[in-house]
């Protein structure tokens, strides 16, 4: 499915971490804290990525063919200042991290979206696990409103504040998986499950040309975006906002057609071009809100 063209990878077994321009990079997320591969390091770097590089489906939505080597990943997440989703906003992460020492594996998680953790789906999304001195510690910032930039130990039952008031955990269930849960203050809701089989960047590539053109997911019926702050976390599902403050109830609002591009721009803080705020307005004008919410 995937082709070359659009996945450069150089080297197969890991992340191409050599190739980034990682000042670039460190200025895109606006990283000034140390490189040396610690855990203090480990967390500030993931929480500035999480706040800087927003979780995002415009290009799928508008056609556009999302590549997940480093050369692309640079080109529009460092370069354009755009986000992701999973495949990039992990991707990257993986490969700033492998570059800075970090023992990093790539895993293959399974979506459940608040869904029981018996439920059984297809692996489609990718998360990281970090080795580092004797310990294995989980990231995820590229699972939308559920993501996470202050790492969880793997071990069972380890919990941890995240940003927003929100806590976030790993549970091992059966069949050797683990559950990712988070608890955004009123609820404990199960983001998604995994096994630790080791994954690579070839893994993920039929999975990312599956999540941009099956006829079932939810990145081509609707805009799905999210931005983490230190005190909140704002989305937009369709034409539905909602922003969530630590200790506050989550305001919504649903948004009229014309409002969406400049909700974008304003609450996901993406500078769209012009042709994007007119491919916005023509998709939020002509599909309906069951087609533009995503499930």
């Amino acid at each position: 499915m995937g082709t070359s063209a659009q996945n450069d990878f150089v080297d197969h077994y890991g992340w191409d971490g050599d190739l980034l321009d990682l000042e670039a990079y460190f200025d895109r997320i606006d990283y000034r804290g140390g490189t040396e591969p610690t855990l203090d390091n480990l967390a500030s770097l993931a929480g500035a990525h999480l706040r800087a590089v927003p979780f995002e489906n415009l290009d799928v939505m508008h056609g556009k063919e999302i590549r997940i080597d480093v050369p692309g990943l640079q080109d529009k997440i460092v370069r354009r200042r755009r986000g992701g989703y999973c495949y990039e906003a992990n991707g990257l992460l993986g490969s700033v991290l492998e570059r800075l020492g970090y023992r990093v594996t790539g895993l293959n998680a399974r979506i459940l979206g608040g869904s029981p953790d018996h439920v059984l789906r297809s692996a489609a999304h990718t998360a990281l696990l970090i080795d580092l001195d004797g310990r294995r510690w989980f990231l995820d910032v590229g699972v939308g409103s559920f993501g996470i930039g202050r790492p969880l130990e793997l071990t069972d039952g380890f919990e941890a504040e995240q940003y927003a008031g929100r806590r976030a955990r790993l549970d091992r269930t059966d069949h050797d998986m683990w559950v990712f849960r988070v608890f955004d203050g009123r609820e404990w809701s199960n983001a998604h499950k995994f096994d630790l089989s080791r994954a690579y960047r070839a893994d993920y590539v039929d999975a990312n040309y599956i999540a941009q053109h099956h006829p079932r997911s939810p990145f081509h019926k609707g805009y799905v975006l999210s931005r983490h702050k230190e005190d909140e976390i704002r989305e937009i599902q369709g034409l539905k906002l909602k922003i969530a403050r630590a200790g506050a109830e989550p305001a919504e609002k649903r948004l009229e057609p014309e409002e969406l591009p400049g909700a974008i721009e304003e609450h996901i803080e993406i500078a769209l071009t012009g042709e994007e705020r007119e491919a916005v307005l023509a998709k939020a004008r002509d599909l309906s809100d069951a087609e533009l919410t995503a499930d």
